[in-house]
């Protein structure tokens, strides 16, 4: 097949189908999730929430860091995650396009419901009050109860 170029554009002969299309790169993958508590012996499900760009392609790669405490299969875009055993792990969700975009959810498998322990409520400690443009300060997140189940804090600005 011959593809023709000129000034920056590409012309396909007349006639010539063909099935490629090329696709923007990932920059990033958001989940509907990014802690869940399944309990042993059953299943929660994960969705992707969205992949940007929009014109990226968006199938997704899973897997679960160890698989001794869950399990993960597909079905369409979402991931549904069985509990094996008690323990935490993570669950890994990578764009299939070769940019390395990931996307994590914190899996925590109980034995039971009622052995969770829920976070109630989060204070930050900011180190100073007034950040100049361009400067920088460190913030902690101090979580209650202090032995809560899911502790991981994810941040953002606006």
């Amino acid at each position: 097949m011959e593809v023709i170029k000129y000034e920056k554009q590409y012309f396909m002969p007349v006639g010539v189908t063909y099935d490629w299309v090329k696709k923007d790169a990932v920059e990033s993958i958001r989940l509907d999730k990014t802690a869940c508590v399944v309990i042993k012996g059953k299943t929660e499900k994960i969705k992707i929430k969205d992949v940007v760009p929009t014109t990226a392609s968006s199938n997704i790669t899973w897997k679960v860091k160890k698989s001794a405490i869950a399990k993960v299969s597909v079905k369409g875009k979402t991931a549904i995650v069985t509990g094996k055993k008690a323990g935490k792990t993570t669950l890994i969700a990578t764009a299939a396009d070769g940019s390395k975009k990931t996307a994590e959810v914190e899996i925590l498998v109980v034995n039971k419901k009622s052995s969770v322990k829920k976070v109630t409520g989060v204070q930050v400690s900011i180190a100073n009050e007034e950040i100049l443009v361009g400067s920088t300060t460190k913030a902690k997140a101090i979580i209650k109860p202090s032995n809560a189940s899911l502790k991981t804090v994810y941040w953002s600005s606006s």
